[in-house]
């Protein structure tokens, strides 16, 4: 009977270090899919902010037109303004 207690008890450790390494295991996979998620994210609205200042700066670049671009920082996104010079 005592023997077989020890024995209950050793698989109960062993159980319990394998959920353990287990959990660590999910919880690492699932912190680098929300970093790959996060990444793919910003990159998109890197892409769609590039594209939006080059359809700015195309439209601001007409015969005569001059100026400088301005940031201003503190916004929710980035705002920049073409101060123009006549």
């Amino acid at each position: 009977m005592r023997t077989d207690l020890e024995l209950a008890r050793s698989d109960i450790k062993a159980l319990r270090s394998e959920r353990d390494a287990l959990r660590k295991a999910l919880n690492r996979q699932l912190g680098r899919q929300l970093d790959q998620l996060t990444h793919r994210e910003l990159i998109t609205r890197i892409d769609e902010l590039t594209a939006s200042n080059q359809h700015l700066a195309d439209a601001n670049s007409g015969p005569g037109i001059s100026g400088t671009l301005f940031r201003f920082p503190g916004a929710v996104e980035a705002t920049w303004v073409r101060f123009v010079a006549s």
